[in-house]
Parts: C-alpha cells; structure tokens; sequence
C-alpha cells in the first residue's frame, strides 16, 4: 500500500489544494499512511486529521521546518510532533515571521521600481490564491505568481523588475527574524515528542553522493533521528542504490513523500515501502513516551 509523510497544501505558502482534497486523493491513491508535511506551518493539521478519520486513513502530525546547519538553510521533515506544543507553535511563528518580512522588503523593493501595488489589491488576492485559508501568510511565492499574472502591469517588465527587487531584498540591512539553528530545532521537535529527518538530501548536494553521505552522518551524530530516503530528487539520482545500501547498513530511519505542492499531483508516488512504516511509529512511540513522562502526563 503507498505512503505518503512529505506533501503540502494551501497552509504552505508555495503550495495549493486543500488539506480536505490532498486526503480524498491520497484516499483514490490508495494511501494507508498520511502526513501532511506544512512548510513552518501546524495549521492544516485539525482538518487533515479530521478528513484522515472519515477514510481510515492512519494520519500522522507532521510539519516541515527549516533549520541552519554549518551557516547553510536545510529542510527537516517532522513526524509525531504535538500540534499544540507551545514551543513548536512558537518556532512555527517566528519562521512564518521570516517569510513576511522578506515579502515586505520585496513589496519596499518593487514600489521603489515603480511597480507599487495596493494592500487591497493583495489582500483579495490571498482569497483567490489560498481559499479557506483563515489567515494566509504575506510571502514571496505569492507576489512572484500575482505580480505578472494579476496585478495589471506588463508581465515582461515586472518579470524583471521582481527579480531585481528579490535580489536587492536580500541585500536589506534590517535583519529578518532568524531561523532556528539545527540543535534548537531538533530540541523542540524531540520534546514536542516527534522524530525530526533530513528532507531530501539530493537538493543541497545533486549528483555528489559523497557529500550527502557526510551530511547526513554529521547531523546523524548530532542528534538526528533519520532522513528521507524516498523522495523524487533522491530516487532522479544515478546512485539511488548506493544511498539506499548506506542507510540499510547503518540501521538509519528513513523516510519517504512526494513532496507534492498540489493536488492532486504526485500524492502516494514516491515509492517508499510499506516496511519503513513500523520503524518510523515505534521511534514516535518511544519519543511520545519520553515527552509524556518529563511532563508528567
């Protein structure tokens, strides 16, 4: 039966499709495990879960953050994790805050261009491009699709213009809220009681298996509790295998989503077999346990 731990929905800012139709479609896909994976986000998760239910769907609490590791930005999946741990909902914030204010300089950017558009004009646009979403996050995403396709100016010359603005934005003296650095992110996660993996490790080093084999062991000594091994950029790769045989040979968790940004996309196509599941829910299991007993639940 396909699995399905890495995909988003409109609660990611890059992405689209609610979290209602990513599950009917994980659903007709035949997925028996589901994680809705949020960029930085835990919002989707109460209508996943509930949606999850209604097909017997095993659901499992997820959210994708970013974490700073040796001066670099990687993606981590978490799995297991408590919705309604404050310091999670705390970290998810202060990353969703870095998106807004990047969107903002973008904005500060493309108005100096001579391409200012309205609060209003953006504001209806979030009810078009992020439906049923309650609250949508100001972000670049958003301004890279409506600045060409709906905001009324030339699309060649505002093509241009954003590129510009996005490089300039990135220049801004005003430091943005900061991510969080790989051990503090790792700490949340672990005393939310989740498990926390290295998401597509193809992305940061393409073609270079030597360089992702050191990643992954550098952060494994670290604290990290597995990686994602089937992904679509890992399985592109030409030692796919290679990568397979060294986390067989270490015993590492691993992992495996689509990463799907739309539904229906590539839900339940990532290939992972029903095998890693067991692993996965026994580390999970064994991490809730802890996070339960230091806090005397």
């Amino acid at each position: 039966m396909p699995i399905e731990l890495h995909c988003h929905t409109l609660f990611s800012v890059d992405a689209h499709g609610t979290p209602e139709s990513l599950v009917e479609e994980a659903h007709k896909r035949g997925v028996k495990t589901l994680a809705i994976t949020e960029h930085n986000n835990l919002h989707s998760y109460d209508r996943g879960a509930r949606h999850a239910e209604k097909y017997g769907i095993h659901y499992l609490s997820g959210i994708e953050l970013d974490a700073i590791w040796n001066g670099r930005q990687f993606h981590f999946v978490g799995l297991g994790v408590d919705p309604k741990d404050p310091h999670l909902q705390q970290l998810s914030l202060r990353h969703l805050a870095v998106y807004t204010r990047f969107h903002d300089l973008v904005l500060e950017e493309m108005a100096t261009l001579g391409f200012s558009v309205s609060s209003e004009q953006l504001q209806e646009d979030y009810a078009l491009r992020y439906p049923t979403h309650p609250c949508p996050i100001p972000n670049v995403w958003h301004l890279r699709d409506f600045y060409p396709q709906r905001s009324g100016f030339d699309p060649t010359a505002v093509e241009e213009a954003f590129k510009i603005a996005t490089r300039e934005a990135k220049k801004h003296p005003s430091a943005p809220p900061a991510i969080g650095h790989f051990d503090e992110v790792y700490r949340i996660v672990r005393e939310s009681g989740g498990i926390l993996l290295l998401a597509h490790v193809a992305k940061y080093f393409p073609g270079d298996v030597s360089a992702q084999i050191q990643l992954i062991d550098e952060l494994m000594d670290a604290g990290l509790d597995g990686f994602e091994l089937y992904h679509p950029r890992n399985l592109a790769e030409p030692h796919f295998d290679q990568l397979r045989n060294f986390a067989e040979a270490h015993q590492y968790l691993i992992s495996g989503g689509s990463d799907s940004h739309s539904t229906p996309g590539e839900i339940g196509t990532c290939g992972a077999p029903d095998s890693l599941i067991e692993p996965l829910l026994e580390a999970i299991e064994t991490r809730s346990h802890r996070h339960s007993d230091c806090c005397g639940e």
